[in-house]
């Protein structure tokens, strides 16, 4: 009896050990900055901002307008899957709605971008793979 008791113990023990607060910490870092699409010509996502403060972040997104680029807007998260590493945004402008999953290396970002049509325009949904550089 002892002795499942100390190997239940350690079991435990063991997986709250790949569940600690460096580890996501150090993902954190990896998502922290200004970042801008690697591709210049995208009509896409062109710039992302991410930002961290008392335990949520902040993200700003720009997207591809002429004769300048459209500001999205900032969302707060909280939400960062702790196996990922990813913050899950939603955007709903209205007329469609604009998951995001973003991620990072410490290299680049990645952003996912799974968008869904509401206004009954017959336009596909669709979905985006972004990589940025650090500005």
């Amino acid at each position: 009896m002892v002795m499942n008791i100390l190997k239940l113990s350690f079991i435990i023990i063991f997986l709250f050990s790949f569940q600690d607060s460096e580890d996501i910490t150090l993902k954190k870092e990896f998502l922290i900055g200004t970042w801008v699409n690697e591709d210049e010509s995208t009509r896409n996502i062109t710039r992302c901002e991410i930002k961290y403060d008392e335990g949520k972040f902040f993200v700003k997104i720009w997207g591809a307008c002429s004769p300048q680029d459209c500001y999205w807007g900032e969302k707060s998260s909280n939400n960062i899957k702790r196996k990922t590493g990813k913050i899950e945004i939603l955007w709903d402008h209205g007329f469609s709605e604009n998951y995001q999953y973003i991620s990072s290396n410490g290299q680049n970002l990645f952003i996912k971008t799974e968008c869904t049509y509401k206004d009954d325009s017959g336009r596909p949904d669709f979905t985006i793979n972004d990589m940025f550089i650090r500005e």
